[in-house]
């Protein structure tokens, strides 16, 4: 065991001993859910850890497969976050391995990127060499949106025009560029830059955003209450 597991372990029977609650987070479509619990136990060789639970990380937990703690190094005073994959949970308990630093890109976004929804659908089409190309929304930002394209239209650095239908069934368009292309099994998955939005068109993103969170957090709410 290192030094570093150590002093995590040491604080994690820490919190335990002043039963004081840290915050504990995970991820569902995207969107970060926050919340509070406390340490129940860490078993004796230090690799898992038992924590209560509360439905609120429910639909997050079963999406991600593991929650992320921020801890405080005293050592080196210096804040990290940390990973632990959930092995089992019920209502009230759950059971992770001991947390490790975490290389998730999502906590180095500039944005939130949140999932689309079916309730919420969005309708996009991109210009490339006067020629249109159909796609479908997966998830979208402040600052972009991911596609997925059936075919090899689009390749990384290439300028789009982009345009977007929105639930309102307005429609907003931009010029975009071709940032990250990966290929699926539903197709190639392609995330696009926004270049330039107008202000209408980015207040239509924002909107949008805006009420997949509402949508989210009453879907959270319920399993809550």
């Amino acid at each position: 065991m290192t030094e570093y597991q150590e002093r995590i372990i040491n604080w994690l029977r820490e919190l335990k001993e002043k039963e004081k609650p840290t915050e504990v987070i995970s991820f569902y479509n995207g969107l970060p859910i926050r919340t509070r619990v406390n340490v129940l136990d860490v078993d004796d060789s230090g690799k898992f850890v038992h924590w209560n639970f509360t439905p609120k990380l429910q639909l997050a937990v079963e999406e991600t497969g593991k929650i992320f703690t921020p801890f405080f190094d005293k050592l080196y005073k210096t804040s990290r976050m940390l990973e632990s994959p959930v092995i089992y949970y019920s209502k009230d308990f759950m059971e992770t391995t001991l947390p490790k630093p975490t290389a998730d890109g999502r906590f180095n976004r500039e944005y939130l990127r949140i999932s689309v929804s079916d309730t919420l659908p969005l309708k996009a089409k991109l210009i490339v060499n006067n020629k249109t190309v159909e796609a479908t929304p997966i998830d979208i930002s402040e600052g972009g949106i991911g596609l997925l394209i059936p075919e090899k239209d689009l390749e990384s650095g290439e300028k789009v025009h982009l345009i977007v239908e929105f639930p309102s069934c307005r429609t907003a368009e931009t010029e975009g560029e071709v940032v990250r292309v990966e290929n699926t099994s539903k197709g190639r998955r392609t995330g696009i830059k926004f270049i330039n939005p107008s202000k209408a068109f980015q207040n239509e993103v924002n909107r949008y955003i805006m009420a997949r969170q509402r949508e989210i957090m009453n879907q959270i709410r319920m399993l809550a209450e």
